[in-house]
């Protein structure tokens, strides 16, 4: 995760999801957004699997 240094706070996370429907499920699973912290915008973002991995 990216959190922004402005003051107005914010950040950025980048999902691995197959469809828009799995990565909304991730984003409304986690607390902060559950308990109305954070609120989430999804936006799409391709790259080529061997410029960027996130695997563990």
């Amino acid at each position: 995760m990216l959190v922004l240094g402005d003051n107005k706070g914010g950040g950025i996370f980048i999902l691995k999801a197959s469809s828009l429907e799995e990565a909304t499920q991730m984003c409304e699973s986690d607390p902060a957004i559950k308990n109305k912290r954070l609120n989430y915008t999804i936006r799409p973002w391709w790259t080529d699997k061997t410029s960027f991995t996130a695997e563990k």
